[in-house]
């Protein structure tokens, strides 16, 4: 590369960003500035629900990321036993199966179809596929004490 284009290239890198976010750009766009600017991409999708990917830029710089990738069910999960086992144990304590979800997303946990945190729906069927019961049923819509819910 010349020196001018050297020069082009390393003002155009402090503005990929703005350029990336830009509305006004085209995904197509978008794609071909990748092209540009990657020069092969390895995936090792690994055993369980984590994939190895490893970005080789044009001039030789190298990435290497983890990216969560959905999966088919729990046992799938790198960690789907001991979240299993986690939430069979709050279930049995009573926690409401939205309470269990929210603990366990704190706890690092991730359902199978989403990458960033369990979702209820998850709970629940793990929960009745474990033939345990809801303890007391929730109310959807909390109220004050002193004011009636439509049923009531």
């Amino acid at each position: 590369m010349s020196k001018e284009l050297d020069n082009k290239v390393i003002s155009l890198t402090s503005r990929l960003p703005q350029i990336w976010a830009d509305e006004t750009i085209s995904d197509a766009h978008r794609k071909a500035l990748l092209r540009c600017l990657i020069e092969k991409v390895v995936l090792d999708r690994g055993e369980h629900d984590v994939a190895l990917a490893r970005i080789v830029w044009r001039g030789g710089a190298v990435t290497e990321l983890e990216v969560k990738m959905s999966v088919n069910s729990v046992t799938r999960l790198t960690r789907g036993t001991e979240m299993r086992e986690r939430l069979l144990a709050l279930a049995r304590d009573g926690v409401p199966d939205d309470e269990i979800a929210a603990i366990l997303t704190h706890e690092g946990h991730r359902s199978p179809h989403c990458t960033d945190k369990v979702l209820a729906i998850t709970v629940g069927r793990i929960r009745r596929a474990a033939a345990i019961k809801v303890a007391t049923q929730r109310n959807r819509w909390e109220h004050d004490e002193a004011l009636l819910s439509p049923p009531e």
